[in-house]
Protein backbone atom coordinates (compact mmCIF):
# COMPACT_ATOMS: atom_id res chain seq x y z
CA UNK A 1 0.00 0.00 0.00
CA UNK A 2 1.03 3.49 -0.86
CA UNK A 3 0.84 6.82 1.48
CA UNK A 4 3.39 8.32 3.97
CA UNK A 5 3.76 5.63 6.11
CA UNK A 6 4.09 2.86 3.49
CA UNK A 7 6.87 0.53 5.22
CA UNK A 8 5.97 1.28 8.95
CA UNK A 9 4.83 -2.13 10.55
CA UNK A 10 1.88 -1.49 13.28
CA UNK A 11 1.20 -4.24 16.00
CA UNK A 12 -2.60 -3.58 17.27
CA UNK A 13 -3.57 -5.08 20.54
CA UNK A 14 -5.68 -2.78 21.00
CA UNK A 15 -9.26 -3.56 22.15
CA UNK A 16 -13.03 -2.02 20.93
CA UNK A 17 -12.45 1.68 19.90
CA UNK A 18 -9.20 3.96 21.06
CA UNK A 19 -6.79 1.67 19.80
CA UNK A 20 -8.14 0.09 16.98
CA UNK A 21 -9.32 3.26 15.39
CA UNK A 22 -5.95 4.72 15.82
CA UNK A 23 -4.51 2.01 14.12
CA UNK A 24 -6.81 2.32 11.45
CA UNK A 25 -5.83 5.47 10.63
CA UNK A 26 -2.05 4.52 10.13
CA UNK A 27 -3.48 1.91 7.97
CA UNK A 28 -4.81 4.44 5.91
CA UNK A 29 -1.56 6.51 5.88
CA UNK A 30 -0.09 3.07 4.06
CA UNK A 31 1.22 1.70 7.34
CA UNK A 32 0.92 -2.39 7.27
CA UNK A 33 -1.03 -3.13 10.47
CA UNK A 34 -1.89 -6.63 11.86
CA UNK A 35 -4.43 -6.54 14.67
CA UNK A 36 -4.07 -9.41 17.33
CA UNK A 37 -7.47 -10.94 18.88
CA UNK A 38 -7.72 -13.20 22.02
CA UNK A 39 -9.58 -16.36 21.23
CA UNK A 40 -12.59 -14.63 22.27
CA UNK A 41 -12.48 -12.23 19.44
CA UNK A 42 -12.53 -8.38 19.71
CA UNK A 43 -15.00 -7.49 22.53
CA UNK A 44 -17.31 -5.50 19.48
CA UNK A 45 -17.37 -8.31 17.28
CA UNK A 46 -20.64 -9.41 18.41
CA UNK A 47 -22.01 -5.81 19.27
CA UNK A 48 -25.22 -5.21 17.02
CA UNK A 49 -25.76 -3.95 14.21
CA UNK A 50 -24.87 -6.77 12.06
CA UNK A 51 -23.31 -7.17 8.75
CA UNK A 52 -23.20 -10.96 7.14
CA UNK A 53 -22.82 -12.02 11.01
CA UNK A 54 -20.36 -9.41 12.07
CA UNK A 55 -20.49 -6.15 13.85
CA UNK A 56 -20.37 -3.37 12.12
CA UNK A 57 -18.89 -1.42 14.90
CA UNK A 58 -15.87 -3.86 14.54
CA UNK A 59 -15.81 -3.71 11.21
CA UNK A 60 -15.69 0.35 10.81
CA UNK A 61 -13.03 0.21 13.77
CA UNK A 62 -10.65 -2.26 11.92
CA UNK A 63 -10.21 -1.79 7.96
CA UNK A 64 -7.20 -2.07 6.25
CA UNK A 65 -5.49 -5.06 8.87
CA UNK A 66 -4.26 -8.11 8.60
CA UNK A 67 -5.72 -10.40 12.15
CA UNK A 68 -4.40 -13.15 13.91
CA UNK A 69 -5.58 -15.21 17.07
CA UNK A 70 -3.12 -15.49 20.10
CA UNK A 71 -4.10 -16.49 23.35
CA UNK A 72 -1.28 -14.74 25.39
CA UNK A 73 -1.61 -16.47 28.46
CA UNK A 74 -0.30 -19.86 26.38
CA UNK A 75 3.63 -19.80 25.98
CA UNK A 76 3.07 -20.86 22.30
CA UNK A 77 1.35 -17.73 21.30
CA UNK A 78 2.95 -15.71 23.30
CA UNK A 79 6.30 -16.82 21.39
CA UNK A 80 4.44 -15.57 18.01
CA UNK A 81 3.93 -12.36 19.52
CA UNK A 82 7.63 -11.99 20.51
CA UNK A 83 8.58 -12.84 16.78
CA UNK A 84 5.66 -10.09 15.49
CA UNK A 85 7.16 -7.69 18.18
CA UNK A 86 11.01 -7.76 16.50
CA UNK A 87 9.32 -7.28 13.55
CA UNK A 88 7.52 -4.13 14.27
CA UNK A 89 7.95 -0.36 14.59
CA UNK A 90 5.07 0.67 16.64
CA UNK A 91 3.19 -1.87 19.04
CA UNK A 92 -0.40 -0.11 19.79
CA UNK A 93 -2.61 -0.98 23.07
CA UNK A 94 -5.61 0.51 24.70
CA UNK A 95 -5.97 -2.29 27.54
CA UNK A 96 -7.26 -0.71 31.14
CA UNK A 97 -3.76 -0.82 32.60
CA UNK A 98 -0.06 -1.38 31.59
CA UNK A 99 -0.14 -3.87 34.15
CA UNK A 100 -1.83 -6.16 32.02
CA UNK A 101 1.18 -6.13 29.43
CA UNK A 102 3.47 -6.52 31.85
CA UNK A 103 1.75 -9.72 33.81
CA UNK A 104 1.76 -11.32 30.05
CA UNK A 105 5.42 -10.32 29.98
CA UNK A 106 4.99 -8.07 27.02
CA UNK A 107 5.24 -4.62 28.81
CA UNK A 108 7.59 -1.79 27.20
CA UNK A 109 10.84 -3.16 28.90
CA UNK A 110 10.21 -6.57 27.08
CA UNK A 111 9.45 -5.06 24.35
CA UNK A 112 12.74 -2.98 24.31
CA UNK A 113 14.70 -6.21 25.13
CA UNK A 114 12.96 -7.47 21.90
CA UNK A 115 13.42 -4.59 19.73
CA UNK A 116 15.22 -1.71 20.73
CA UNK A 117 13.88 0.66 17.94
CA UNK A 118 9.85 -0.07 19.00
CA UNK A 119 7.77 2.61 19.45
CA UNK A 120 5.14 1.64 22.31
CA UNK A 121 1.69 3.78 22.61
CA UNK A 122 -0.37 2.63 25.21
CA UNK A 123 -3.96 4.38 25.71
CA UNK A 124 -5.39 3.36 29.14
CA UNK A 125 -8.66 5.16 30.39
CA UNK A 126 -7.28 7.27 33.40
CA UNK A 127 -3.57 6.39 32.65
CA UNK A 128 -1.00 4.42 34.83
CA UNK A 129 -1.02 6.75 37.78
CA UNK A 130 -3.60 8.05 40.92
CA UNK A 131 -6.66 6.63 42.14
CA UNK A 132 -9.06 5.72 38.97
CA UNK A 133 -5.84 3.91 37.66
CA UNK A 134 -6.97 0.32 36.56
CA UNK A 135 -10.50 1.05 36.70
CA UNK A 136 -12.58 -0.19 32.98
CA UNK A 137 -13.61 2.60 31.39
CA UNK A 138 -14.89 3.07 27.50
CA UNK A 139 -14.90 6.48 25.60
CA UNK A 140 -18.41 7.26 26.96
CA UNK A 141 -16.91 7.24 30.73
CA UNK A 142 -13.94 9.13 29.59
CA UNK A 143 -16.28 11.91 28.04
CA UNK A 144 -17.92 11.86 31.44
CA UNK A 145 -15.06 11.97 33.71
CA UNK A 146 -13.06 14.42 31.72
CA UNK A 147 -16.27 16.97 32.13
CA UNK A 148 -17.03 17.03 28.55
CA UNK A 149 -20.33 15.92 28.14
CA UNK A 150 -21.12 18.78 30.43
CA UNK A 151 -20.77 21.04 27.40
CA UNK A 152 -22.42 19.09 24.96
CA UNK A 153 -26.12 19.16 23.77
CA UNK A 154 -28.49 21.68 23.87
CA UNK A 155 -29.16 23.96 26.60
CA UNK A 156 -31.54 22.55 28.78
CA UNK A 157 -31.04 19.32 26.94
CA UNK A 158 -29.85 15.84 27.34
CA UNK A 159 -25.68 15.97 27.13
CA UNK A 160 -24.42 14.49 24.00
CA UNK A 161 -21.44 11.86 23.45
CA UNK A 162 -19.32 12.67 20.28
CA UNK A 163 -16.55 9.94 18.78
CA UNK A 164 -12.77 11.60 19.18
CA UNK A 165 -9.75 9.62 18.75
CA UNK A 166 -7.37 12.26 17.83
CA UNK A 167 -4.68 12.58 20.76
CA UNK A 168 -3.55 8.73 20.39
CA UNK A 169 -3.75 8.52 16.27
CA UNK A 170 -1.84 12.20 16.41
CA UNK A 171 0.70 10.82 18.71
CA UNK A 172 1.56 7.84 16.82
CA UNK A 173 1.88 9.84 13.50
CA UNK A 174 4.32 12.45 15.12
CA UNK A 175 6.48 9.36 16.43
CA UNK A 176 6.71 7.50 13.54
CA UNK A 177 7.56 10.80 11.36
CA UNK A 178 10.35 12.04 14.08
CA UNK A 179 11.65 8.55 14.73
CA UNK A 180 15.30 7.90 15.62
CA UNK A 181 17.16 4.70 16.28
CA UNK A 182 16.00 3.82 20.10
CA UNK A 183 12.82 2.56 21.69
CA UNK A 184 10.14 5.26 22.70
CA UNK A 185 6.55 4.99 25.45
CA UNK A 186 4.01 7.19 24.47
CA UNK A 187 1.65 7.01 27.27
CA UNK A 188 -1.49 8.63 26.78
CA UNK A 189 -5.00 8.03 28.25
CA UNK A 190 -8.75 8.32 27.36
CA UNK A 191 -9.21 11.45 29.65
CA UNK A 192 -6.28 13.68 29.08
CA UNK A 193 -7.25 12.98 25.47
CA UNK A 194 -10.75 14.32 25.40
CA UNK A 195 -9.29 17.11 27.58
CA UNK A 196 -6.82 17.83 24.85
CA UNK A 197 -9.70 17.79 22.25
CA UNK A 198 -12.39 20.33 24.00
CA UNK A 199 -9.86 21.39 26.77
CA UNK A 200 -11.06 25.25 26.04
CA UNK A 201 -14.92 24.39 26.65
CA UNK A 202 -14.28 22.04 29.19
CA UNK A 203 -12.19 23.98 31.45
CA UNK A 204 -14.09 27.28 30.75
Amino acid sequence: MSGPLAGIRVLDFGRAAVGPVSAQYLGFLGADVIKIEPPEGDPVRNVATFKKGMGTTFLGNNLNKRGIMLDLKKSQDKDVARRLIQWTDIVLENFRSKNIMEKLGLGYNAMTELNPRVIYVSSGAYGNTGPMQGMTSNEWYGQASSGATSVTGQEGGPFEFERRDDQPRSDAHRLVRARANRARHNDRNLTISVLAGRGHNTLR
